[in-house]
């Protein structure tokens, strides 16, 4: 949950995601601003347009990527450049609040990322900075050539969202890379921890359920062995975040309680059809076979209610 609802605590919160996060996931990150109920209606109208307002300067609104799935908020290319720049030269960028007046760290000097997940403020050499480009950028053909050069690099995390290269291949559904490069780390005698939680508590397993990657969900499972109970920051497990579209088989998978509600992911028109037809004689539903009464002895037949069928 948010501490404050500034601009720095928006972009903390979306580079610890990775960049890109469901628009649920924000909205409930700072709910207790945005819903406090010591404010008057107008004020809650009043914070939410600037909660809007902060959010636009930093990111873009992406469409769902399923129905009935929540819509993606992605921070602007721009920024991230300069985040990814300034991680390889161990500087802070600038960026000017949204009235323009005065400039101010992209990362507050007091947020706990800066010292927890930063790391050493040293410059990255230039093989390992473009290993995190690439990672962040989806680039599995740069990801493989620099892997084949220099193994231990699978072994880095970001300084600022703590993802490994798990997470990235997780979060951009690339469940083909991730095979390859499970397979090129056992045969280096590397050991990746598939369980690593992100600054957030993110898990790589967290990331595919989030963005709704059915197929990378059962390559961390089925073949990786991740642990599915883990839980986030937010204390959440993996099968929390999965959205209607997800099929039987993974809500199973991820090890959903019994009694958790499954959409369903094909309209029920089709059933609910076959149930109520409508008689055409009298133009009302005729109640299914299973609920009839029979007609015993003394039991009167109305011709009106009788079925056509």
């Amino acid at each position: 949950m948010a501490r404050e609802l500034s601009q720095e605590a928006v972009l903390d919160f979306l580079w610890a995601a990775g960049g890109r996060a469901p628009n649920t996931a924000l909205l409930r990150h700072f709910q207790r601003f945005l819903r406090d109920p010591a404010l008057t209606e107008q004020e809650r109208r009043e914070r939410r347009e600037y909660f809007k307002s902060l959010v636009n300067s930093l990111a873009t609104v992406h469409p769902a990527a399923a129905p009935g799935a929540s819509k993606d908020i992605v921070l602007r290319r721009s920024i991230r450049c300069q985040l990814a720049l300034s991680e390889a030269q161990g500087t802070l960028p600038s960026l000017h609040d949204d009235c323009g007046r005065q400039p101010r760290s992209l990362l507050a000097k007091s947020s706990p990322r800066n010292a927890a997940s930063r790391g050493p403020l040293v410059p990255l050499g230039q093989r390992e900075h473009a290993w995190l480009v690439a990672m962040s950028a989806g680039c599995w053909a740069e990801v493989r050539g620099l892997f084949m050069e220099e193994p231990e690099l699978a072994l880095q995390r970001d300084f600022i969202s703590g993802f490994t290269v798990l997470h990235w291949l997780a979060k951009h559904g690339d469940g083909p890379g991730l095979q390859e490069l499970a397979a090129a780390a056992r045969q280096a005698g590397l050991v990746l921890d598939v369980d690593a939680r992100s600054g957030c508590g993110y898990t790589p397993l967290h990331l595919a359920a989030i963005h709704g990657h059915q197929l990378v969900i059962k390559v961390l499972v089925l073949q990786l062995g991740c642990q599915v109970q883990v839980r986030d920051g937010s204390g959440r497990r993996p099968w929390e975040y999965l959205g209607s579209s997800t099929s039987g088989e993974i809500w199973q998978l991820l090890e959903a309680p019994r009694g958790t509600i499954m959409f369903p992911t094909q309209p029920l028109a089709r059933s609910v059809s076959s149930v109520s037809k409508v008689s055409p004689s009298t133009g009302r539903a005729a109640m299914p076979a299973c609920l009839r009464v029979p007609l015993g002895r003394g039991a009167v037949s109305h011709p009106s209610d009788s079925d056509s069928d």
